[in-house]
């Protein structure tokens, strides 16, 4: 595997490893994004909730009172399951788990999780998914003022993630 497409990354402790998409898989994630998540996204006030997050429950109540809630209600409406099944299937098709026996995807190619615990933890299954679609697609968005949109998207979920070194790849 080529370095350049992989990035480890810690979460809660546990190592983790995503490989990048193919261009043809990300553009459809690219595509799917723009139709379905875009709309959503300006009904949140990322900045509001980061510091909501860091300052404490005191924040996060001006935060939930500063919230475009029929906006948000009538955004999720866009994102329908199969568009969600999508995401998260992509996201988690190029996540792996790094076990002392090596990399484990995190879900077979049938949709089974692989990796025992993640299929009833939704907080971990979503930061992976983030992470994996993040990296996938990143390169498209670089310089065309889109990644701020998604960087306060990311920083909800970065809470106990730390990224890593490819110390634990095999060595070829």
């Amino acid at each position: 595997m080529n370095p350049d497409n992989i990035r480890h990354v810690e979460i809660n402790g546990r190592k983790f490893m995503f490989c990048k998409m193919t261009p043809k898989a990300a553009l459809k994630i690219v595509k799917l994004l723009a139709a379905k998540i875009l709309p959503f996204l300006d009904k949140i006030p990322f900045a509001s909730l980061a510091g909501a997050v860091d300052g404490g429950l005191d924040d996060l109540d001006g935060f939930l009172e500063g919230l475009n809630l029929p906006g948000i209600a009538s955004a999720l409406d866009l994102i329908d399951d199969e568009s969600l099944d999508k995401l998260i299937d992509a996201g988690l098709a190029h996540s792996y788990e790094q076990l002392a026996s090596g990399p484990v995807r995190v879900i077979n190619p049938d949709g089974t999780y692989a990796v025992a615990g993640i299929e009833h933890d939704v907080k971990l299954t979503l930061r992976l998914t983030i992470e994996a679609i993040v990296w996938s697609v990143a390169d498209f968005f670089d310089g065309k003022g889109w990644s701020s949109t998604f960087q306060g998207m990311g920083d909800l979920f970065k809470q106990g993630v730390s990224t890593l070194t490819n110390s634990f790849l095999p060595q070829s």
